[in-house]
């Protein structure tokens, strides 16, 4: 396991926060650790550990489906949603429920849910860029 971390794989930025301690969380008894670049702000999920974070950074950057791209998702999962206008992305969860895409966003104007189909159309005078969170199972 190397202790280097590798450029953004979203900007491309070398301006990387090493490793984030949010400290002790008494609801999961655990401590968490998280990588974030300091020009986009892009960020891992939170890990048990220091060398998992750095894992997952660097997996990040070798991952294709961590890459930016215009295509709106089509199956549920967690994204960064990127709209023109708007300095830093949002974190969005889109969930499936009834054979329908919901988004949930927070950052976007509005926070809240709405079928992914409206909230597409609602902002389709600005160009929406979408890119795959990849969070880890739950710790045990």
């Amino acid at each position: 396991m190397t202790e280097k971390l590798l450029h953004c794989a979203h900007c491309g930025s070398s301006r990387i926060e090493r490793i984030i301690d949010t400290g002790y969380m008494p609801d999961s008894g655990h401590t968490y650790y998280f990588i974030r670049c300091r020009n986009c702000e892009i960020r891992t999920a939170l890990y048990c550990s220091k060398e998992e974070a750095i894992d997952a950074w660097n997996r990040r950057v070798e991952s294709e489906k961590s890459k930016w791209n215009s295509e709106t998702p089509n199956e549920p999962g967690q994204y960064w949603c990127h709209c023109d206008g708007f300095h830093k992305p949002a974190i969005t969860l889109i969930v499936s429920h009834k054979d329908n895409l919901w988004i949930f966003s927070q950052g976007l104007g509005k926070d809240g849910s709405e079928r992914l189909s409206s909230f597409c159309e609602k902002w389709q005078n600005y160009k929406l860029r979408w890119c795959a969170v990849e969070y880890p199972a739950v710790p045990e």
